[in-house]
């Protein structure tokens, strides 16, 4: 049992991605940022952000960029941050400034949150750069984590968040169980 009161699912639809950590979360309060809803966790979803499919670079930039903007970061952070076009990236993602405050609440009232990182995330084309962003919510946060695919480290600098791709209609997602049934989802 996950006996943290506030879970934060980034990028991820556990009941397809780990649906054994369903059981476990029963008790929490959660927060689902996702390209779709989760069927199976949106009568205990108290906050529900949809993002567009495809930036979920932008996205994970901008919860960085708000958990961490009361943290004493480094200077060549800070100067990423204060560059990064909030603006551009809110319209394209989908993710407003009212939705990340309410997120930082949350977190901040929460005695003992977990951020969860999804498969979304963690299987975009821009990896490397998503991971960084994951790396400095774990360095300086002292926020449980938890990513639902293994991922390497990187020492490397920030890089600037790539164009975000437009997709005019409706997104449909393959999505290949382990148990090889095929689903198909549309966004």
């Amino acid at each position: 049992m996950i006996t943290n009161d506030l879970v934060v699912i980034i990028g991820g639809n556990l009941s397809f991605d780990a649906p054994w950590l369903l059981s476990k979360i029963k008790n929490s309060k959660i927060v689902l940022i996702s390209v779709f809803e989760d069927l199976n966790l949106m009568d205990k979803v108290s906050l529900f952000s949809k993002y567009e499919a495809g930036s979920e670079e932008g996205v994970i930039a901008l919860i960085a960029k708000e958990i961490l903007k009361e943290k004493k970061l480094s200077s060549d952070i800070e100067d990423y941050f204060d560059d990064l076009d909030d603006g551009y990236l809110s319209a394209e993602t989908n993710i407003g400034e009212e939705e990340l405050e309410e997120l930082h609440v949350a977190i901040n009232k929460a005695k003992n949150p977990l951020l969860i990182f999804g498969k979304d995330l963690l299987s975009h084309k821009r990896v490397s750069n998503i991971t960084k962003f994951i790396e400095l919510i774990e360095g300086y946060t002292d926020l449980d984590t938890m990513s639902l695919i293994d991922f390497q480290k990187s020492s490397t600098k920030l890089e600037e968040i790539e164009e975000i791709d437009s997709f005019d209609g409706t997104i449909v997602f393959e999505y290949k169980s382990e148990k090889n049934h095929d689903l198909l989802f549309g966004s």
